[in-house]
């Protein structure tokens, strides 16, 4: 599927550009993925875990 919109599209940052609506028009993309994919592509996370202070302590599981 990546390489039908990259070829469609001309390059990966044409498709992160593209609309829900302009990837509905590649062969065998509908509303649905279309959406899915365009969520995908825009998600920014809100938050960001600390990673500069100490690692959460994990407690050991059993069986393992």
């Amino acid at each position: 599927m990546a390489r039908r919109l990259i070829g469609e599209f001309g390059s990966a940052a044409a498709v992160f550009a593209a609309s829900s609506a302009e990837l509905q028009k590649v062969k065998g993309i509908g509303a649905k993925l279309a959406g899915d994919i365009t969520v995908a592509l825009h998600h920014r996370p809100t938050a960001f875990r600390d990673t500069k202070g100490p690692a959460p302590k994990r407690e050991p599981q059993a069986g393992v």
